[in-house]
């Protein structure tokens, strides 16, 4: 019996969290700019809400969004980011 390797699984948040930050990370998306929402990640990359909420969650801990409440969630500066820019693969 093959035995799992280690960190090869990924959640659905970190799957739906990939191409987000493949946007802001290749500057398809600006710095300042409305983030799309938690739904409206969700409803592109075909996944649940709470998984839309997990993705931005993990966005924000990397430093490439930053979360307003009651305004919402917007790109920081390329320059504000975190040493870890590249998106997982």
């Amino acid at each position: 019996m093959t035995k799992p390797t280690i960190g090869a699984r990924r959640t659905v948040a970190d799957q739906v969290s990939i191409e987000p930050q493949r946007m802001i990370v290749e500057e398809k998306i600006d710095p300042g700019q409305p983030f799309p929402s938690q739904c409206e990640i969700a409803a592109r990359l075909g996944a649940s809400r709470a998984s839309g909420r997990e993705a931005i969650s993990a966005l924000s801990a990397a430093g490439l969004v930053q979360v307003e409440h009651g305004r919402g969630v917007f790109v920081r500066a390329h320059n504000e980011q975190s040493s870890s820019e590249s998106p997982e693969n």
